[in-house]
């Protein structure tokens, strides 16, 4: 049985080793996740070691019940430490084993992944991650919790199929979206920064 948490240290890792040696005009970029800078989602990737489940149930209370605003506002206070401050944590908490209430490793695991993207792509720096470990991740990726979490409905109205490992998602009856496994990934979880590398009707994404 793969170890998922072997994957999210070496993940953290090779996080920390990239963003150590960026400008402070490239932390300060808009990521992908449009409401954050890259500093931002640095800091949201320290979140589950630095945020207690009560601290994080108080921060849902004063968001309304708005997960995603809840989580933006920890994100944000997180990204505010000085920069060599978030790289430091992120290593020295590498191996954490935290994972969210009524989920696997494989939560933690997307977290990095999708995440590491919306920092380097738009910075233009290549962060290759082994399609192997993105597949690792893919079923749960398209299940129901992750559904709610990646706010599309991809996985529902297409099959997904990847071309640079054997994972594949069938959907009968549904229109066929293929490409590397990476780009899957981002496009369950709404970044249009994948559609380039897929074939299939991307315009219906």
């Amino acid at each position: 049985m793969t170890d998922l948490f072997t994957h999210i240290t070496d993940q953290r890792n090779q996080i920390a080793d990239t963003l150590e040696n960026l400008t402070q005009e490239q932390w300060s970029t808009t990521s992908l996740c449009a409401d954050w800078t890259v500093q931002e989602v640095a800091g949201h990737l320290t979140t589950g070691w630095n945020v207690g489940l009560g601290q994080f149930a108080l921060g849902l209370a004063k968001a309304r019940g708005n997960f995603a605003r809840a989580n933006e506002r920890f994100g944000r206070q997180l990204g505010a430490r000085p920069t060599d401050q978030i790289v430091a944590d992120l290593r020295d908490n590498a191996a954490d084993r935290f994972t969210p209430p009524g989920t696997g490793p494989e939560a933690p695991l997307i977290d990095c992944i999708v995440h590491s993207q919306d920092m380097f792509i738009p910075l233009d720096i290549a962060y290759e991650v082994d399609p192997n470990t993105v597949a690792f991740v893919m079923d749960a990726a398209v299940g129901k919790k992750m559904r709610r979490i990646s706010g599309t409905t991809v996985a529902e109205r297409f099959s997904l199929e990847a071309t640079d490992t054997t994972w594949r998602h069938d959907n009968p009856g549904q229109p066929l979206l293929e490409g590397p496994v990476l780009a899957l990934l981002l496009t369950i979880f709404a970044r249009t920064a994948g559609h380039t590398s897929l074939s299939g009707p991307t315009q219906d994404i």
